[in-house]
């Protein structure tokens, strides 16, 4: 069932894939709507066979929105096929993917539609966070989530390449994904998805960069259990690396050796005592 009240197209088409975990789901709905607009952003979730209780507090939520609805899937596709689902009805300039354990913060939008109107090369963007394996600044003493956003927000970007864009938070212009394709369904219930959807943008001569004036949260590890989740990235690793080994591996070399991060994390740390703590 599908909930297609919204009107026009606006740039950006949210995606939220959706499997139970009701107690951070609350968070990440509460987020998409104190930060996205009608004008700006359609939110799609896509609940992927949710209990009872989950499916209908989200589908009253996506009600109460005119910028929101639901598809529900009646058996458990995984995440993968999941998030395509939302891509496939998405028709925005941007497509959003966020994982349902991430809170949004202020002006996000904003934020990422600068970062791909500075160059048309750019394919993927994702944000910094606190919790993410690569592009990682835990949140500075004394600050609490929009605290630490606001920091970051002041920064002058730079948008650093970055080997692979983080799963958990990216934007794809959908011309991007029109000509990569989405996400590979073999990655099954995820983990290396994004990296595998990163390299093919990066074959086809698209950029993937840091959003590095946008902090968004992310809680981590709500889908799986730790044996479960182990044993899914093995899995997904080894198909990974058979088919983008080499390339990535000197295409990480040479990110960790402009080391963006460290600088960043120096950066922030010493606009400390600008910032005005409650």
């Amino acid at each position: 069932m599908t909930d297609t009240r919204v009107g026009a197209t606006p740039p950006f088409d949210v995606v939220v894939p959706i499997h139970n975990s009701p107690h951070v789901v609350r968070f990440c709905l509460s987020s998409l709507a104190r930060t996205c607009v009608p004008t700006q952003a359609r939110i799609t979730c896509v609940l992927d066979a949710c209990d009872e209780h989950t499916a209908e507090s989200v589908r009253k939520w996506c009600l109460q929105r005119p910028n929101a609805r639901a598809v529900v899937l009646d058996h458990n596709v995984g995440f993968v096929d999941a998030c395509n689902a939302g891509f496939e009805l998405a028709t925005g300039d941007l497509v959003v993917l966020v994982n349902s354990d991430t809170c949004a913060t202020e002006r996000w939008t904003e934020a990422f539609a600068a970062c791909f109107a500075s160059d048309d090369r750019i394919g993927i963007a994702s944000p910094l966070s606190n919790f993410c394996p690569h592009n990682s600044v835990a949140i500075q003493p004394g600050l609490n989530l929009e605290q630490m956003a606001r920091l970051v927000g002041r920064r002058s970007p730079a948008y650093p390449d970055i080997t692979t864009c983080e799963g958990f938070f990216f934007a794809i212009r959908r011309r991007t994904l029109d000509e990569v394709g989405f996400l590979d369904g073999v990655f099954g219930q995820g983990y290396c998805e994004e990296s595998d959807l990163s390299l093919r943008a990066n074959y086809f001569g698209w950029r993937t960069v840091l959003v590095d004036n946008c902090y968004i949260f992310h809680y981590g590890r709500e889908s799986f259990g730790s044996a479960t989740r182990q044993a899914q990235y093995e899995k997904n690793k080894r198909i990974f690396f058979h088919r983008w080994g080499d390339r990535y591996g000197a295409d990480f070399a040479a990110m960790k050796a402009a080391d963006s991060i460290s600088g960043i994390r120096g950066a922030l740390a010493g606009a400390l005592p600008a910032v005005k703590r409650v």
